[in-house]
């Protein structure tokens, strides 16, 4: 089924060029057995003459919508320079990557003899931050991650099994998601890692111990982070980012 709709403006002129109108968003509301329903559709549109011509449109998965949003702040936001290391970013999340190398990491627990600190070799990682939530995977290699990418489990305490990092009582950038990357690299390496989140057999893969990982790591042992014992994450770098960004989760 098409609509054609006449009287509407499909051409927009600015500055420095014009818009040409592409898709229309449908929205369709009513009552169903369960009470009020909706759906939302994303539909191209064919200019003919002076009509719009208004073709089938498929339902809008709320990734869609996001992206669609995202693609029209790209084009009407001024220009500014992305940071080399993001990886996405939009009105309500940020996701960048830090590469392997060395970092300070402190930790408070008895089998440390309470306080010990030192700078030690690190894995790659993936941050992803959402209004509901921060979370943190490894990646094997040296190279800038992909969607293809597959991601592994971080070593790191305080964090669950599904990534989500626990804030506990860290001070978390006030601008959220329009917050330079170190910033929350800061706010994450600048804590104390006090416990695993998860049975301390389950962060690691079998045989490795985490306790005696991190003292490896800090004494020196190691130059550069083993990621061959760290654990998959099930997903990679574009699955997990439509599960937890670009998905209804």
């Amino acid at each position: 089924m098409f609509m054609v709709i006449d009287m509407i403006c499909t051409q927009v002129g600015g500055v420095g060029g014009s818009l040409r109108l592409e898709h229309a968003i449908l929205l369709y509301s009513g009552r169903t057995e369960g009470g009020r329903d909706g759906l939302v559709t994303i539909n191209p549109v064919r200019i003919v003459g002076d009509d719009a011509v208004i073709a089938p449109g498929q339902p809008a998965s709320k990734a869609a919508l996001v992206h669609a949003l995202d693609h029209l702040a790209d084009r009407s936001s001024s220009r500014s320079l992305i940071h080399p290391r993001v990886l996405g970013k939009g009105p309500d999340y940020l996701v960048w990557y830090t590469p392997p190398g060395i970092r300070h990491v402190a930790f408070r627990h008895t089998s440390f003899g309470g306080e010990k600190a030192a700078s030690c070799p690190l894995p790659g990682l993936v941050f992803m931050v959402r209004s509901e939530g921060w979370y943190v995977f490894a990646y094997a290699g040296k190279r800038r991650p992909t969607e293809k990418t597959r991601l592994l489990r971080s070593p790191f305490f305080n964090v669950w099994e599904a990534g989500r990092i626990c804030v506990g009582n860290i001070d978390l950038p006030k601008q959220r998601v329009e917050a330079p990357v170190e910033q929350w690299e800061d706010a994450f390496f600048g804590t104390w890692f006090t416990h695993p989140n998860v049975p301390q057999d389950q962060l690691l893969k079998k045989g490795a111990n985490p306790f005696s990982l991190w003292k490896e790591l800090m004494r020196g042992k190691h130059q550069a982070f083993p990621s061959s014992i760290l654990k998959p994450a099930g997903a990679t770098l574009g699955e997990m980012f439509e599960k937890l960004i670009g998905g209804d989760e």
